[in-house]
Order: C-alpha cells, then sequence, then structure tokens
C-alpha cells in the first residue's frame, strides 16, 4: 500500500500517506500504549488512488501511539511518537 507516516516523530500535524489500490473502506485509529483508543482519524469509504490524512496531534499528550490502519480486510500497525511542541 506504499505507507508513509511523517514527521515521525512529530509534535501537531502528522501525515499518514498511503497509496488505495481500489475503493474500499478504510478506517484508521490511533492507541496509547495501554490499547486504548484515543482517537479515530478516519472511518470511511475512500476511493482508489493516492491519499494523504493529516492527524491532528496537538492535543494529544507527549509519548508512543499504535496506529492502526485497516483498509479493506487488511490492517497494518505503524508506531507513531508525539513529542512537546
Amino acid at each position: 500500500i506504499d505507507l508513509t507516516i511523517f514527521p515521525n516523530p512529530g509534535s501537531e500535524n502528522i501525515n499518514i500517506s498511503f497509496n488505495n489500490l481500489s475503493a474500499q473502506h478504510v478506517q484508521i485509529d490511533l492507541y496509547n500504549v495501554l490499547g486504548v483508543n484515543v482517537m479515530n482519524v478516519v472511518d470511511s469509504y475512500l476511493a482508489a488512488g493516492y491519499h494523504n490524512i493529516n492527524l491532528a496531534a496537538g492535543a494529544l499528550r507527549p509519548g508512543t501511539y499504535l496506529c492502526k490502519i485497516l483498509i479493506g480486510n487488511k490492517f497494518y500497525i505503524e508506531k507513531i511518537v508525539i513529542e512537546e511542541n
């Protein structure tokens, strides 16, 4: 899917970019290290093609988070580090 998360570590705006090979449901959630869902970033049907999703991280506490990306029936997990401003 050509997944990129930048900047990582970041403090306010983090971009999640990916190429969706076909039109399908996409869900992106952010979890803290305890496994608690702290943010739903996207939960919608997206067309095929390149997508750039902005994660507004300014309200999150500094620390390590897991980003779960579900595209169709496949999921990906990436670590995101939020720094202090």
